[in-house]
């Protein structure tokens, strides 16, 4: 049915249909793998630049039309105050009359900025959205006092500050991570180490774990955490979760990983696109089994608290390179990018002990925001916005038998003998009138015909179908990386024929919904497509 072939100037084996490629898909809507909600289609909001451009100092207030972009995205948690930042955040800077508020260096660029984006506007940004909130505490610059009244500004009904601020009621905080990636060895960075022992990183946990729960004990903490897979190796000490959860698992409700960006091309321009994107799309693969062999460390080194640890990806998402001079760095706004976000939430959505989960980032005037300053949205805001406002409550088990390909090493991907091409996650609504299916075709040429077999849900023969695809994995909505004194982009590199990537415009690449016959339990699924069904039960 189907045949692998080399690609031309390629290392990666890829699949060009003879005749119509097949799957298979069984869903179980018997059976309740988790509940599912939009805390697992989170994002990140740094402090600084105005809270990334979503806060004007013109008009004083949030801009009305990143406000509606993440609303209507469906963006279900904010995390703040923004990765390596926090640990150089004094959140008492960032409340109060922005007038009188101090101006701070900004430690990723050298330079300074003003905290004109701070708790109430986090607040605000929260409230218009809906969003629930994780907060990052500063466990190197600040102390477990600080974090503590943190937790008083944002819970506690009468705390005055927050009340002169224009919130006479909390927008409770239930989550906080503490830290951020104290695991990772400062050699080779340009920022201020981070990087505090094992030994020393838990003891500050449980300092500040006690302090904040004794203002409020309903928070949930997480401890930072990860484990290196392949050539993805960012934690220095291999001991670090045995270490972490040996002194700490009993005051730690979850881990916080950032495990899944990729593919992170270190290679420039010698590797062949396809091989890339090849290798882009099997990450997912080898996050599910890093997912899964840190519940093992979880079983190991914490069992009596197994059943009760969660797991957290509080940054994630596409990212080819973060040096201007890199030929990958702008295809972050690629259809090939959305593929990538589509699929690794189809495996944190499956994964029962994920519980949050948070992109990076939401807004930017540069190559990784999901929402762009000038109001364009790249392809993968569309795949978030799908798992957010077309899926159910209830993800249920579902088994999917597709043609596979190999993906060579690239980045910081390890090779992956077999990448499915079809993946498929599904749930019911609370009610259990509606079935949702969210599925990724990788083919780049290929539509799958897939076959269903559908047990305890017999569905009418009309679906809604909201179809993401474009006719190039380099199809864009238009430019992403800003005129920057001082800066250079790279060209960037192009598929070799068909390209896209020059051509992007608003409306490029978006979500078209429209409807469609379900006949005999079949569904031919779009090349190079993401694809939310929605099924109603026949009466």
């Amino acid at each position: 049915m189907f045949r692998l072939f080399l690609i031309s100037g390629g290392l990666s084996a890829w699949l060009f249909a003879q005749s119509p490629v097949t799957a298979t898909v069984a869903i179980d809507t018997t059976k309740v793998i988790k509940t599912f909600d939009r805390k697992l289609v989170g994002s990140n909001i740094e402090w600084f630049q105005e809270g990334d451009g979503i806060f004007s100092t013109q008009t004083g207030g949030l801009i009305d039309l990143d406000v509606t972009a993440a609303k209507d995205m469906g963006v279900g948690l904010i995390r703040f105050p923004g990765g390596t930042l926090a640990d150089y955040y004094l959140w008492q800077d960032g409340i109060g009359p922005r007038s009188k508020r101090p101006i701070r260096p900004n430690v990723l660029s050298g330079g300074v900025s003003a905290n004109d984006f701070g708790t109430p506007e986090l607040l605000t940004f929260a409230q218009r959205t809906g969003a629930d909130i994780l907060m990052q505490t500063d466990v190197i610059s600040d102390t477990a006092a600080s974090a503590a009244a943190w937790v008083n500004y944002c819970n506690i009904a009468t705390n005055a500050e927050r009340i002169a601020d224009g919130f006479p009621t909390p927008y409770p905080v239930r989550y906080w991570e503490i830290g951020n990636e104290q695991y990772m060895s400062s050699q080779g960075s340009s920022t201020p180490a981070s990087f505090i022992s094992a030994s020393e990183y838990s003891q500050r946990f449980l300092q500040w774990s006690a302090a904040m729960k004794a203002v409020d004990p309903t928070i949930k903490v997480g401890a930072v955490t990860g484990k290196n897979f392949g050539p993805y190796a960012f934690v220095a000490d291999p001991n670090w979760n045995k270490t972490v959860l040996q002194n700490a698992a009993k005051q730690i409700d979850f881990l916080a990983l950032h495990n899944a960006y990729g593919p992170i091309v270190y290679e420039g321009s010698s590797v062949n696109i396809y091989d890339v994107y090849h290798a882009f799309w099997a990450f997912p693969c080898l996050v599910a089994q890093n997912l899964a062999d840190i519940e093992n460390d979880i079983s190991t080194y914490a069992p009596t608290e197994a059943a009760r640890i969660q797991l957290a990806i509080t940054e994630w998402g596409p990212l080819f390179h973060v040096d201007p001079s890199s030929p990958w760095i702008d295809h972050t706004k690629t259809m090939g990018s959305a593929i990538f976000v589509a699929n690794l939430l189809q495996v944190l959505v499956r994964t029962p002990q994920v519980a949050l989960a948070t992109q990076f980032k939401l807004v930017e005037n540069s190559f990784m925001g999901a929402i762009q300053v000038n109001g364009i949205y790249k392809p993968f805001y569309y795949a978030l916005q799908m798992f957010a406002n077309n899926f159910g409550s209830n993800v249920v088990p579902t088994t999917v038998t597709s043609p596979t390909y190999a993906s060579p090493q690239i980045g910081l991907v390890a090779a992956v003998p077999q990448v499915p091409l079809l993946d498929v996650v599904s749930s019911l609504s609370s009610d259990g009138t509606s079935l949702y299916i969210i599925a990724v075709n990788k083919s780049t040429t290929s539509p799958i015909h897939a076959s269903f077999t559908i047990k305890g849900f017999v569905p009418q023969p009309t679906v809604v179908e909201r179809l993401l695809t474009a006719p190039a994995l380099d199809a864009n909505n238009g430019p992403s990386l800003p005129v920057i004194p001082g800066i250079t982009w790279a060209p960037q590199i192009t598929l070799p024929t068909g390209s896209m990537f020059l051509a992007g415009s608003p409306g490029t690449v978006v979500t078209q919904t429209s409807k469609k016959t379900f006949v005999s339990n079949q569904y031919d699924f779009a090349a190079l497509s993401v694809t939310a069904l929605e099924f109603t039960r026949a009466k």
